[in-house]
Formats: structure tokens, sequence, C-alpha cells
């Protein structure tokens, strides 16, 4: 296992991953039924104890307020059901995953699909959207953008990748359709959004996000090319543990309520997810 070794100058991605987390402890506590933990005690009684990603998806800040379409979703779900929440806010999946499996997160919220290894490992709520995993590298005009093409030129290439992450499953399954190699760099130090930041800073040369997730990140940083798939649409859902099957079947219950709704349209649109 390979951990990212960065270059001078990028101490500034350190600070920024540590602001945003303290800017977020500081806002959620300011709501009275979700709290932010800065640990990991297990939360008492009816306490939703979620772990979710620091994304714009997931979980972030925006004009000094919280948002993420994850964030905004499980907060409307347990204030519905007078479900008190705490939050944790992560960047490296395989941690999260990990507190997961002991039982000091009752369901982690992730950019990750539900791949057939995870569902091994975990149960999954309904689907709560589609997307589908992309390549993600500095802008070349001399490259070619065909998928086919694309997909070869990553032969004897390095794809850096977050500790833990099932897109090293899709990356190993690609080296085998092309027939040759792909190295496949697993960094625990770094989540996902934050090793595409550092693909946009030129620090490593190509990452794996999902799509809306890219797109989020091109915003920002124009000059990232997100043209290649990696793979197809695939479901979205939050993670349980496998002891968890009633509080999954509770979950679901309130999602397939709330996709009926305006509130649930609303929240789609606001995140361009629909």
């Amino acid at each position: 296992m390979k951990q990212l070794q960065l270059k001078k100058g990028s101490i500034p991605v350190y600070v920024v991953g540590l602001l945003v987390v303290l800017i977020l402890m500081f806002m959620i506590k300011k709501c009275s039924t979700t709290t932010l933990s800065s640990d990991d005690h297990r939360a008492s009684g009816d306490t939703l104890n979620v772990a979710i990603e620091l994304s714009p998806l997931g979980i972030s800040t925006r004009e000094d307020t919280l948002s993420g379409f994850h964030y905004d979703l499980i907060r409307f779900l347990a204030d519905k059901h007078n479900r008190p929440l705490q939050v944790t806010a992560f960047s490296v999946p395989s941690a999260a995953f990990g507190k997961l499996k002991s039982g000091r997160y009752d369901i982690v919220i992730s950019d990750i699909p539900s791949t057939s290894r995870m569902k091994q490992e975990f149960i999954f709520t309904v689907p709560i959207y589609l997307d589908k995993q992309v390549l993600v590298r500095k802008h070349n005009e001399s490259a070619e953008h065909t998928f086919e093409l694309s997909h070869y030129s990553l032969a004897g290439d390095s794809v850096w990748v977050a500790e833990g992450s099932p897109f090293a499953d899709r990356i190993r399954n690609l080296a085998h359709e092309i027939g040759d190699t792909i190295y496949v760099i697993d960094d625990h130090g770094y989540g996902i959004e934050q090793l595409g930041i550092l693909t946009a800073l030129g620090e490593i040369k190509q990452s794996v996000m999902n799509n809306e997730q890219a797109e989020r990140l091109k915003n920002t940083y124009p000059d990232l090319d997100i043209s290649t798939p990696i793979s197809f649409n695939q479901f979205q859902g939050w993670a349980l543990s496998r002891e968890s099957e009633q509080l999954r079947d509770t979950i679901n219950r309130w999602l397939d309520d709330f996709k009926t709704t305006r509130e649930y349209k609303k929240l789609l649109k606001r995140y361009n997810l629909n």
C-alpha cells in the first residue's frame, strides 16, 4: 500500500481540510436536534449516529451555512420522525466504514456506489440516485477521448484512489478488460475529493470519483478533464452494518415516503440531481 508523498507547496490542502472540519463542527452545533461529533463516541438512545463524507453532495459549507444533498436529506428525515441526529464529518472512507463495522456509526453516507463487494460487507438503503464513476485528470488537448482509447491509455499507468474505496475494484476490473496492468495507489491520507483537488493541482496524475462530484469540482478547477467514464450508472445508497436490518428497513420506509413529496423534487433540483 502506497501513501502519497506531497511536493512542496501542498500544505494548504491539509490546512483547508482542517478548517472545513472546524467550521462544520461550529455550525452543526447551532442546530437543536443535530450535533457534530469531534470524536467517535457512540450516540445513546434513539439518536442516529451518522457519518457523512466531506463533499459538495455529502456535507460542506456554502455562504456560511451547512449544505450537501445527503446532509439536507438525513436532517429532513430525522426532523420529520423526531429522531435526534449526531453527525460526524469524514474524508477517508476506509476509516468511516471500519467504524461502521465496529458499531460506532449507525449509517455511513459516502459518494461511493453500492457495488457487489460492498454488499458483501454492508447492507444498503434503497437507491438515493444514480451516478457513474469517471477518471479525473488534467486536460490534455492532444489526448483521444473515445471510451475505448481512453481506457487503453491507462495501460501501465497509475491511478490514485482513497484507501478502502470500491473505486479500486473498478480500476482492477478495467485492467483485466484491457488485458494490461493499471497500478492502483491506495492512499490512506486523503479522501476522494481531496485526491481530485490534488489532481487539479498537478500533485498526482489522475484519480477517480463519481461524476456528480467531479462536475462540481470542475466548476472550481475548469482545466480538469472528467470526460472518461470508467463505469456504467450505479446505484448510490447509504451503508449500514449487516446487523442493522431493522434500522435499514425503517430508513427505507422514510425514504420511500419522502420520494413522493415536493420537497424531495426540490432537493434534487437544488443539487442538479434530477
